[in-house]
């Protein structure tokens, strides 16, 4: 598997992950929110496809394994120069939570913290070894804090390069020329 990276906007990212989630929210009293530091630029290069697939598994379970509660989204600036920025990802849960003797299990293919989870949840359990290997192949490690009956945080940090003033006006540009080329097939 190799990394693909491109130009993209975090803000664009983080709407279509809202939009993905919010599907599986209708019939929980789970709020989604999503927390962004004022500092974290938002114009990145990076492979934002594999990025969107980690947070879409990681929020997708957070959503699947709580009842009621938060799932909250948090981006922060870890570390920047005038090149680089080093972001660091959380998807933090009030669900069932793991139990510590479990928690090193999660992230081998195929299991999930315990055969009744399987039974009442669903699910291979294969999400969180591929999100582990994704987060890896762009340079970062998923860790996970978790207590039982008292939610999980999964994080990860990882290092994008920044966007010039250049780079910036043709990713805005891009949609805006997309959008004129499908008026144009439709006339």
């Amino acid at each position: 598997m190799e990394l693909d990276p491109t130009p993209f906007n975090l803000d664009n990212l983080l709407r279509d992950l809202g939009v993905i989630l919010a599907t599986n929210l209708t019939h929980k009293p789970v709020a989604l929110r999503f927390e962004v530091g004022d500092e974290v630029p938002r114009y990145l290069f990076g492979d934002t496809m594999r990025l969107q697939q980690v947070l879409i598994n990681l929020g997708g379970n957070a959503v699947k394994f709580t009842e009621r509660g938060n799932v909250v989204i948090c981006i922060s600036q870890n570390n920047n120069s005038a090149e680089k920025s080093a972001l660091l990802f959380s998807v933090q849960d009030s669900g069932i939570g793991i139990a510590e003797e479990n928690q090193s299990k999660i992230f081998s293919g195929f299991t999930q913290a315990e055969a009744s989870t399987t039974r009442r949840f669903g699910g291979t359990g294969l999400g969180l070894a591929i999100s582990r290997k994704l987060v890896e192949l762009m340079g970062g490690t998923l860790q996970l804090e978790s207590q039982l009956g008292a939610g999980s945080r999964f994080y990860f940090t990882l290092e994008f390069t920044l966007l010039n003033a250049q780079q910036i006006e043709q990713l805005n540009q891009a949609p805006q020329a997309q959008t004129q080329a499908a008026a144009q097939r439709l006339h």
